[in-house]
């Protein structure tokens, strides 16, 4: 169902991401409103855990704002600032969280750019609005007909989700951290708090591998969890099911029609059987089961690999195709997470948990309920 678009679209300030070689721009690339979506949504969900901001997201205006110059007029932050009323939340994010606009920049100096194998450095810049570079009115048409292709999403209508009551401070008492074997996390505050049971990880874990050196996909589903003593609330993750009707390959995986169906045909008896109309999907899950790639010289494990803790050479990593189905399957649901599985180098299980930090999808914590 299509809505009407979300109130206040960016304030005027219009920015670009440059990459630089020493001390000149190679290319110039603006950043477009579907390019600060994941930023829109963490601000959004600060704003929700913390009580500032409503779950209607079209009732929300945004703006964007530049963080500190340096002398060039280069910029390594800006802020993204949510108003409802007034009431407004302004979070800050890294130039690291628009690395996919560099990407689209850098293919721009074309393939065959002798430019393209060297090392090469992003900045942000604040636009002029009289300005008319050459780079940025070449790049305009590509941005309008990005913003067309997604308009689709930008204005599908926001699902204020159900709640169950629960105590979070029970729920912490009663779980532990679950830790990736190659990045171990501490308890991450600015996240929002996810807890399973051992035997859905353990199911968790079966699905992710089924498909042998393939990948498999499955689908969390689980429940939002409303605190009683605060405006945090925290998810649930109850079940996970297969995309049984996936096509499996060894580098990738992919849902069609009839994949979705199914899994919402499942979800859709879970919700009847056990009586939680709010059960949803939270998640999707998907197993990186090639090994780690060789190296140069051949070698899979590298010269420190018997002396160090913990070996970083994973298959457990978010790709590009990954973050970009994660952010069409689960557009304005910024509490869904990514959980990848693969092996490391020397051949053990390994995961990792992908949320949004910083406007991107990168590693972060869940919690084990205590056996």
């Amino acid at each position: 169902m299509i809505q009407k678009k979300e109130r206040g679209a960016a304030n005027d300030t219009q920015f670009a991401v440059e990459i630089w070689e020493a001390d000149r721009v190679l290319v110039r690339e603006p950043v477009s409103r579907a390019d600060l979506i994941f930023a829109r949504d963490e601000t959004w969900i600060h704003g929700l855990r913390t009580g500032n901001l409503g779950w209607n997201l079209h009732d929300l205006s945004m703006s964007v704002h530049p963080g500190k110059e340096d002398s060039s007029g280069r910029l390594s932050s800006y802020y993204v600032e949510l108003a409802e009323g007034e009431r407004t939340v302004r979070r800050k994010f890294s130039i690291l969280s628009l690395s996919s606009v560099a990407v689209r920049a850098k293919k721009r100096l074309g393939e065959d750019s002798a430019e393209k194998d060297r090392e090469l450095i992003f900045y942000l810049r604040k636009l002029q609005a009289d300005s008319h570079d050459r780079s940025t009115v070449e790049s305009r048409a590509g941005e309008t007909a990005r913003r067309k292709g997604v308009g689709t999403l930008l204005t599908r209508k926001t699902e204020i989700p159900e709640f169950e009551s629960a105590s979070l401070t029970e729920y912490l008492r009663e779980s532990e951290i679950l830790q990736s074997p190659s990045l171990p996390l501490e308890e991450d505050q600015d996240v929002v708090p996810v807890f399973l049971t051992r035997e859905v990880w353990d199911q968790t874990d079966a699905l992710a591998r089924r498909g042998g050196d393939k990948e498999s996909a499955a689908m969390w589903t689980g429940r939002l969890m409303r605190d009683g003593e605060s405006p945090e609330f925290f998810m649930r993750i109850d079940c996970c099911i297969p995309a049984e009707l996936a096509t499996e390959e060894e580098y990738s995986v992919t849902f069609s029609g009839s994949t979705w169906a199914d899994l919402e045909g499942r979800l859709a008896v879970r919700r009847k059987r056990l009586n939680r109309p709010a059960e949803r999907f939270l998640g999707s899950v998907h197993g990186h089961n090639f090994p780690v790639p060789p190296d140069a010289e051949g070698n899979t494990q590298c010269a420190a690999c018997s002396q160090a803790e913990i070996c970083g050479r994973t298959t457990a990593f978010l790709s590009q195709d990954d973050e970009r189905w994660h952010r069409s399957v689960f557009l304005k649901q910024p509490w869904a997470t990514l959980l990848i599985y693969g092996w490391n180098a020397r051949g053990e299980k390994d995961f990792k948990l992908y949320g949004l930090k910083d406007g991107r999808l990168q590693p972060r914590s869940l919690r084990l309920f205590k056996a």
